[in-house]
């Protein structure tokens, strides 16, 4: 029986691999690989000034009624920063840890060893983070969280910056929840493109707040949102 301990670091690595706008969680079929389908997507965003602080949570499906082996991808915007990465166990989310190249591959041979999924995340290429997803149950799921910093686009004409969330999936998930919370902007942001029915900024004291979720969805565009000037 496999131990519920569970050990999660950050590797980062000069392998590559192939990049995907969206993220997915992939497993082997033959001699390719097939995504699974992303069931739940919970999305949360702070923008203050030209960052955006946001964590994804997404819940991955499998069909089969046998245990699966997989690869989840996620892709990251130029010059993101990561500081958090989660996976469920046994249906709670453990937060994973930051250590030294050298450390983690040490610990995971060990980890691997006493049979305990490590759960080591490593970039592939310049902007995509992938880690192995194991065991993804028979008609279960998987759920995986990740937590990243990063800089608004370039201003417009009108000196808004533009914030953007890959929501492209372009498949029915049973739910997409979004939340997305701007601080200290002079005017309200504006909505450029939304796969979310229903969402719309409005003023709650010092910021504006757009927040809406929907069932049976099916996101085929990003989030994007142009960001006016901070004030100050």
């Amino acid at each position: 029986m496999r131990s519920p301990a569970v050990a999660l670091c950050l590797l980062c690595t000069s392998l590559v691999s192939a990049q995907s706008r969206v993220p997915a969680l992939v497993v082997p079929d033959n001699d390719a690989f097939t995504a699974l389908r992303v069931a739940q997507i919970r999305v949360e965003s702070r923008v203050v000034g030209h960052l955006a602080d946001t964590t994804m949570t997404l819940t991955f499906a499998n069909p089969h009624r046998w245990e699966r082996d997989g690869k989840f991808l996620f892709p990251l915007p130029d010059g993101a920063t990561v500081c958090g990465y989660g996976l469920d166990i046994q249906g709670t989310m453990v937060d994973g840890v930051i250590v030294e190249h050298e450390w983690a591959e040490r610990a995971y041979e060990t980890i691997v060893q006493r049979e305990i999924d490590p759960g080591l995340l490593e970039w592939v290429g310049p902007n995509t983070l992938r880690t192995r997803v194991y065991p993804i149950p028979g008609e279960g799921s998987r759920t995986v969280r990740v937590r990243y910093v990063a800089e608004l686009g370039p201003r417009d004409e009108a000196g808004a910056r533009t914030f953007r969330l890959p929501l492209g999936f372009g498949k029915v998930l049973d739910e997409l929840a979004v939340r997305v919370e701007v601080a200290g902007a002079l005017s309200g942001p504006r909505l450029l493109r939304s796969p979310v029915p229903g969402l719309a900024f409005k003023p709650a004291d010092a910021r504006f707040v757009a927040e809406a979720s929907a069932e049976n969805v099916t996101p085929r565009d990003d989030l994007v949102v142009a960001v006016p000037s901070a004030a100050g």
